[in-house]
């Protein structure tokens, strides 16, 4: 059974792997065209946080043993450690502390191609 850690990392990690494709001059132009088409929706690390905190409440708010989190928000800098790109929406980084931090940059959406 998938725990919600695993499934949040292989989440975030697919988005990432994205990223790099999308960016990557050494595959095929179609690749990065595809890879990009697919991360214009794809949910960034807000919004996994957003959705994670939402899981949390509702939990909290049934009471219910049958509502279960299927993602967390307890999201590991460490994770990322493969993919030089970082994760979707790359304009949060990691902190001392483990956490994340918002910059407000541009949203670490890969661009156009070349």
């Amino acid at each position: 059974m998938t725990r919600p850690d695993e499934r949040t990392r292989n989440l975030l990690q697919a988005g990432a792997y994205l990223k790099e494709l999308a960016a990557s001059q050494a595959v095929p132009k179609a690749v990065r065209q595809e890879a990009y088409r697919l991360l214009r929706h794809y949910p960034t690390v807000s919004d996994v946080e957003a959705i994670a905190e939402h899981e949390e409440r509702l939990r909290e708010l049934t009471q219910s043993a049958f509502v279960r989190p299927y993602l967390t928000r307890q999201i590991e800098p460490d994770w990322f450690r493969g993919y030089s790109l970082g994760p979707i929406g790359s304009d949060h980084e990691a902190t001392e502390h483990g956490g994340w931090k918002r910059d407000h940059g541009c949203g670490g959406r890969t661009g156009g191609f070349v």
